[in-house]
């Protein structure tokens, strides 16, 4: 079966996103050599056996943000990715992801940020995702809550 055209771009997106990420994957676990050793065994984060560093979602957010940047660059250049990818949205959901991704990532480094503030900016990012794509929850199925959603 041949590919379409946006089928085909499609594609080359998702490898050049995966492609990114494992690249960043393999800086971090060579640039973190020397400070994974410095985590502690009795952490409830250390489920791996040996030193493994704590940055796969940095590599993971890398290939995605590339892939936005991608396929906003792919829109503006007439090439049609058959998603929705204008710049403002693009730079929407880089807004989105920052307060979660600069607390995980400074929780990782640091291992000095409380469950309080990460739960405080995950709340943050999902606001953020409310606010500026105008996403919302009317309806759960359950009478009482939804009546007071929809008063929301």
């Amino acid at each position: 079966m041949p590919w379409s055209e946006e089928g085909r771009l499609m594609v080359i997106l998702l490898f050049f996103s995966f492609a990114v990420s494992v690249l960043a994957t393999l800086f971090f676990i060579r640039a973190s050599r020397d400070h994974v050793s410095h985590y502690e065994q009795a952490k409830p984060q250390r489920f791996h056996s040996g030193d493994v560093p704590r940055l796969g979602g940095a590599a993971i957010l890398m290939g995605s943000i590339c892939g936005w940047l991608f396929a906003g660059f792919a829109e503006v250049a007439g090439g049609g990715l058959n998603v929705r990818a204008e710049w403002a949205f693009v730079i929407s959901w880089v807004l989105i992801v920052l307060p979660a991704l600069l607390g995980g990532f400074y929780e990782d480094i640091t291992q000095r940020l409380s469950v309080r503030y990460r739960l405080l900016l995950t709340a943050t990012s999902a606001g953020l995702a409310c606010a500026l794509l105008g996403v919302s929850v009317v309806r759960l199925g359950i009478p009482g809550l939804d009546n007071w959603l929809v008063a929301m």
